[in-house]
């Protein structure tokens, strides 16, 4: 990893390689915040929606937890978001495909998950979700 940033002052462009872990964190967590604020939307609209907020409410949890693997953690996170967008209109085939095709990704990352109970609850989630679709 580098730190290397470079500033043209005179055309107004700024350049990184990689700044670092540190943004990616920053991002994640602003990303997190998002997501609550869409899954929490959900639960206040139908009892069918209210359902699955729960739901991806404990997807995001497992998503966060220490024994998802750093690496990983921003995509599911992409897919998560993907998810929630389906549900906001459950009535929309397209929606569900999309959803659906998401929850494939997941549980496609999961494979990737060394820890093997915290992967199986993780799937058993993805399935409960995909129940609802």
């Amino acid at each position: 990893m580098t730190n290397e940033i470079k500033i043209d002052t005179r055309g107004g462009s700024i350049q990184g390689s990689n700044i670092g872990k540190n943004n990616n964190i920053i991002n994640i967590e602003n990303q997190n915040d998002i997501l609550t604020n869409k899954i929490n939307q959900l639960e206040s609209e139908t009892s069918e929606k209210a359902e699955i907020s729960k739901l991806l409410q404990q997807l995001q949890k497992e998503i966060n937890s220490e024994e998802m693997p750093e690496e990983i953690k921003a995509e599911a996170l992409e897919e998560l978001e993907a998810i929630i967008e389906a549900a906001e209109n459950l009535e929309d085939k397209k929606n569900k495909r999309f959803a659906k095709g998401a929850i494939e990704t997941l549980k496609n990352l999961s494979k990737k998950i060394p820890e093997i109970a915290f992967a199986e609850a993780f799937r058993q989630i993805l399935i409960n979700i995909h129940n609802l679709f």
